[in-house]
């Protein structure tokens, strides 16, 4: 048996710390950005790595649903990350300033705090126009003051798709 890393250890979504060449061949743990029926945005994706090269492909994904009326994220698979990530992420979804996470050490004092970024490449998500589907978003942001509510479909609205408009996991989290 080959001696165990501990440079290497297994990160979430199956990436390994240190390893570059294999987080760029895991497109940085993006595994599915499209167009649904409606018009409705999905992007799934399995990590939040940290880096420039995942913080582009990360902004090429919103970019892709950037004109959709509705975006999907599903989590269901990602087993979270770094915190410079969903900082990055989370900033496409506020177009003003707001609070994410606050790092606490053991003796309750506030390490570092997570706001959204002021700036981040293209449109964000959330001027308004797009609802944003993310039941699992709070959890995979450890509870970390964080929740989008889902926008639900107005009658007239275009078709959401054969779910309903539940997005991957149903409306009552059932599927994962």
């Amino acid at each position: 048996m080959a001696p165990q890393d501990n440079d290497a250890a297994q990160r979430p979504g199956g990436m390994m710390h240190n390893d570059g060449d294999q987080m760029r061949k895991g497109n940085y743990g993006f595994r599915k950005v499209e167009v649904l029926s409606g018009n409705i945005g999905y992007v799934k994706f399995d990590a939040f790595l940290e880096g420039e090269a995942a913080q582009k492909t990360a902004s090429a994904a919103m970019g892709f649903v950037s004109n959709c009326d509705a975006v999907i994220f599903d989590l269901r698979s990602n087993g979270g990350g770094s915190p410079e990530m969903i900082q990055y992420i989370t900033s496409y979804l506020f177009d003003e300033p707001t609070h994410l996470n606050d790092m606490i050490d053991r003796n309750g004092s506030v390490v570092n705090e997570y706001w959204t970024l002021k700036d981040v490449p293209g449109k964000r998500l959330g001027n308004g126009r797009a609802g944003v589907c993310a039941d699992e978003l709070a959890d995979v942001l450890g509870g970390g003051g964080v929740f989008v509510q889902p926008q639900e479909p107005e009658a007239g609205d275009a078709d959401w798709g054969d779910d309903g408009g539940r997005g991957a996991s149903g409306a009552d989290g059932a599927g994962e």
